[in-house]
């Protein structure tokens, strides 16, 4: 992970992966893992994404984890009524405020004691932010961080690789299978191709864009 590339695409507002609404598979999908409110939800890589603010609005603390301060700032400004309290720890800032409160951090140095613990985490743009050969330090630095996680929602994609390398990346079913299936039940809640509604992938010349959206669900 290269703090310095994502750094750059935030300065230049090279940001794509951003949505200004809330995801759809968030708002379709999320009820299944019954969760209820008054829990807390984790958000790894979790940039400035709307997401937060409507899982906060559904009742649920919120940690994200991100290690950009622009898009730090940036959520607080544009989502929130109030100015965060802003304090330093050993590891980066920590940005609080309407019960959220994002840790820009490298999330690979944070322990257990600076986040805090989380009953639920929803990757939505993290695992295919991540190069495969990080992936596995990636979901067992997640254990660690959140032992008590029961359950979860992942967003992944699947598109040839021979004319798009991604970010954000093509992450296979088995792929996700091998990662989680050890300590998790996987289910495949759905699956689309975005190609219709994105001129970009189009553009590049991708035959389908897949996204599935899985419940990772701990046994």
């Amino acid at each position: 992970m290269q703090q310095s590339y994502w750094e750059a695409r935030w300065r230049k507002r090279k940001t794509g992966f951003h949505r200004a609404d809330v995801n759809p598979a968030l708002v379709n999908h999320w009820d299944a893992l019954r969760i209820s409110s008054g829990n807390t939800v984790a958000v790894p890589f979790c940039g400035k994404a709307v997401d937060m603010v409507w899982l906060r609005d559904r009742g649920y603390e919120v940690i994200g984890i991100e290690f950009v301060e622009q898009a730090c700032r940036e959520f607080f400004e544009e989502h929130t009524t109030t100015k965060p309290d802003v304090r330093k720890s050993k590891r980066g800032l920590v940005f609080s405020g309407e019960a959220i409160t994002l840790h820009c951090a490298d999330l690979f140095k944070l322990t257990p004691s600076d986040t805090g613990p989380a009953r639920a985490l929803y990757d939505r743009a993290s695992l295919v932010a991540i190069p495969p050969e990080i992936r596995p330090r990636y979901v067992e630095k997640l254990g660690e961080l959140f032992p008590d996680v029961r359950e979860q929602l992942l967003i992944s994609f699947e598109y040839d690789t021979d004319i798009m390398q991604g970010p954000p990346f093509s992450v296979e079913e088995t792929e996700i299978r091998a990662l989680y299936e050890a300590d998790f039940c996987v289910t495949l809640l759905s699956e689309k191709d975005l190609l219709p509604e994105s001129e970009k992938y189009r553009r590049i010349g991708l035959p389908e864009m897949i996204q599935k959206v899985w419940r990772i669900s701990r046994k």
